[in-house]
């Protein structure tokens, strides 16, 4: 029997990567812009699911983004139809996420740029810059549907109403215990997705999303989706930017061997392995000082991120691990932190099985 631990509340640090883990789930239904009320009505729970997290339509609006680590921000999203791209003002450059299909790209563009030319879009790392804070809740780490849906129940119940918006609402309910569940309101017109709350093991909400305005017959701001194309076009030629790497590969780069945990919870596969950048841009070749790999493990919509890197040795400590949503250790010279909304247990389970 699970017992809930109250300390594992929102105010623990919490996976930033996991609000829309689904983002790049496309499914082509309807023409972009046009009313979609009768075809939501007869979607199944699961392909309105998909379609709310990468919406076809034409529109304009802004969200609230909460969890506890980062508190509130607020994002602006645009959809073309094709390409969804949500943006947020950080001093001198807007701070910027391209979804289209299955590829994403971050990048930045200076405040009021338009007419800048292709020199004025720049990819950038959201490990390595403040973009983390919102787009790490934003950036989809897998798109297997089949797995969301072994993994979890999804209900859709019709005629609620969000912000004087008709709208269906769609669970998705962890069929083994110690897991996260969410809870969407989706536009009946659009298809938009205009509320999504998550939920640890315990039921208590970890991270919410809100759409405060929502616009379906505005002009489209074609410079911006040029924009917007040519980062993921250049997002596409950077190979080194996706999830395709290996433990081992990455133990080649880093310069230590990676150590895989020997046990996962039920129904997490792992979904990628990436290599972190340093303060400078790059990862070190001086025996991983400075490099770090993610290793993540996924089960269609929870996610636990895995994160090592070599200590030296005057620095080197006998630190155990204990329960916790973050979980941080050392063993032969490998920093480990663990980080899941899973039941503590079983995170420190899967912490002991590392090495």
């Amino acid at each position: 029997m699970m017992v809930c631990n109250r300390n594992c509340a929102g105010s623990r640090p919490r996976i930033m990567a996991t609000l829309l883990m689904s983002l790049v789930i496309m499914y082509g239904y309807g023409a972009a812009g046009a009313d979609l009320s009768l075809l939501v009505d007869g979607m199944g729970p699961d392909e309105l699911y998909a379609l709310c997290l990468a919406p076809k339509a034409k529109f304009a609006s802004v969200i609230r983004l909460w969890n506890p680590s980062i508190g509130d921000l607020e994002v602006t999203a645009t959809g073309y139809g094709d390409v969804v791209v949500y943006s947020m003002g950080l001093l001198d450059n807007e701070s910027c996420l391209a979804v289209s299909d299955s590829m994403t790209a971050c990048y930045s563009l200076p405040i009021g740029g338009s007419g800048m030319g292709d020199g004025g879009v720049t990819l950038t790392l959201c490990e390595d810059q403040i973009t983390r804070f919102l787009f790490a809740m934003l950036v989809p780490v897998g798109d297997d549907l089949p797995l969301l849906v072994r993994n979890y129940s999804i209900e859709k119940s019709a005629g609620y109403y969000y912000r004087g918006r008709e709208s269906a609402r769609i669970k998705l309910m962890p069929k083994l215990p110690g897991n996260v569940g969410r809870t969407v309101w989706v536009d009946k017109t659009s298809g938009v997705l205009l509320s999504l709350e998550d939920v640890n093991y315990c039921g208590e909400v970890i991270q919410r999303l809100q759409t405060l305005q929502l616009d379906c017959d505005f002009d489209l701001d074609e410079e911006r989706l040029r924009c917007a194309k040519l980062a993921l076009t250049m997002a596409a030629r950077d190979s080194g930017r996706g999830w395709a790497m290996t433990a081992d590969y990455a133990s080649q780069v880093l310069g230590f061997e990676i150590a895989v945990p020997k046990w996962i919870p039920p129904g997490y596969e792992l979904a990628g392995v990436r290599v972190l950048k340093d303060l400078a841009g790059g990862p070190s070749f001086a025996r991983g000082v400075g490099g770090v790999a993610q290793l993540v493990y996924y089960d269609g919509l929870g996610m636990i991120s895995l994160y090592e890197r070599y200590v030296p040795w005057w620095t080197a400590s006998t630190l155990e691990p204990k329960a916790g949503n973050v979980i941080e250790w050392e063993k032969r010279g490998i920093r480990h932190l663990l980080v899941g909304d899973i039941d503590p247990e079983l995170l420190l389970k899967m912490a002991r099985s590392v090495g």
